[in-house]
C-alpha cells in the first residue's frame, strides 16, 4: 500500500536526518484541515534559519526525492519548515510528546484547534 510505504520511507528519512542534525523538535506526516487526500510533511528544528527557509527546503526536498519515487512524492502536497517558536510547532508538541520513540499515529484528532485527519509523529518535543 502506498500510505504505509510512503511511513516507511519518510521514518527513514527522518533517521537520517536525526544522524546528520542531532536534533529536530517536530518532525510530521500529516493530512489536515482541507488537505484530506495529500501528505503534508511539517519540520521544526532550532536549526532552521527562519531569514532563510529556502536552504532547509531544499534540504528536505533532496532527502524526500532520494528515498521516495515520484509516485510516492506525489502525495506529498506540501513540506513545512517552521522554527520550535511557531505557533502551530508549539501547540503540537504540548499536546502530543514523541521523543526516542517509534512513532505515533492519530486518526480523527483535534489537536488546538487543528483537524487532524492522520498523521504520523516521528518527534515532538518543546
Amino acid at each position: 500500500m502506498v500510505n504505509e510505504t510512503i511511513v516507511i520511507k519518510v521514518g527513514e528519512v527522518y533517521k537520517e536526518i536525526i544522524k546528520e542534525k542531532t536534533s529536530l523538535n517536530l518532525f510530521m506526516l500529516v493530512k489536515m484541515d482541507d488537505f484530506i487526500d495529500k501528505w503534508t510533511l511539517i519540520v521544526a528544528a532550532n536549526w532552521v534559519d527562519p531569514h532563510n527557509l529556502n536552504v532547509t527546503f531544499d534540504y528536505m526536498l533532496s532527502k524526500l526525492r532520494k528515498e521516495l519515487s515520484p509516485e510516492e512524492g506525489s502525495q506529498i502536497a506540501r513540506v513545512g519548515i517552521f522554527t520550535p517558536h511557531d505557533q502551530l510547532v508549539q501547540e503540537f508538541t504540548r499536546s502530543v510528546v514523541v521523543a526516542d520513540s517509534e512513532p505515533i499515529r492519530l486518526v480523527n484528532a483535534q489537536v488546538n484547534g487543528y483537524k487532524v485527519h492522520e498523521a504520523w509523529i516521528f518527534r515532538s518535543i518543546a
